[in-house]
């Protein structure tokens, strides 16, 4: 199975807390404050990463930007493709739904200080 993951970064703040192993494709968004990406990450293979830096500070740049890619994506990819909007962001929550109306199989992932689990509460396993 393939998951593309697509990570609010400015919303996580770090990637030492994901098995970044599990993605075939990851896209990092990174906000305009943001200078540095936490790199202190364990993986298994080579990663295809695709880091998306926001040029500009306004509210919901980011959200933007990442709810383009996922449209791109999703009509670029084969439907097995499973997506993951890795964000603690709850205005994904709608589109991540919209996603999942039209057969992509799609989650919405919110990062935990102490561990990551789903939006409905149950660990990732």
């Amino acid at each position: 199975m393939l998951i593309y993951a697509f990570v609010d970064y400015e919303g996580v703040g770090r990637l030492s807390k994901l098995d970044l192993s599990r993605y075939a494709r990851i896209v990092l968004f990174v906000g305009a404050c943001q200078h540095k990406i936490d790199c202190n990450v364990h993986y298994l293979h080579p990663l295809q990463l695709t880091v998306v830096k926001i040029e500009k500070r306004q509210g919901n740049n980011l959200d933007f930007h990442l709810a383009y890619y996922l449209g791109l994506l999703d009509h670029a990819t084969l439907s097995a493709v499973v997506f993951e909007v890795i964000s603690n962001d709850k205005g994904f929550t709608p589109l991540v739904h919209y996603l999942q109306a039209r057969r992509r199989v799609c989650a919405q992932i919110r990062m935990e200080s102490a561990h990551l689990e789903k939006l409905n509460g149950e660990p990732i396993t």
